[in-house]
């Protein structure tokens, strides 16, 4: 396993604790999404609440990223005029 493996398992599993009193995250994946927002605990918990609200207990890593801001990568990019 690489460092930048094991680093990236860790923040997830830190942002998994954080939102632990109010469900379970369903992968690292969709905790690696939320890393942004792991220093700010009142920030993250509301965003959590809005993705499984809009998308239900188990959302996509797309659907996270959507909700914190991350989602440059699945935007496409728009046709020259």
């Amino acid at each position: 396993m690489s460092a930048r493996h094991s680093e990236r398992q860790i923040k997830a599993a830190e942002v998994a604790e954080a939102i632990r009193p109010m469900g379970r995250i369903c992968s690292e994946r969709v905790a690696r999404e939320l890393v942004s927002l792991k220093d700010d605990d009142e920030n993250l918990r509301l965003v959590w609440e809005k993705v499984t609200g809009q998308y239900g207990d188990r959302p996509t890593a797309a659907q996270g990223a959507l909700r914190t801001g991350n989602d440059a990568q699945l935007q496409r990019p728009r046709p020259d005029p």
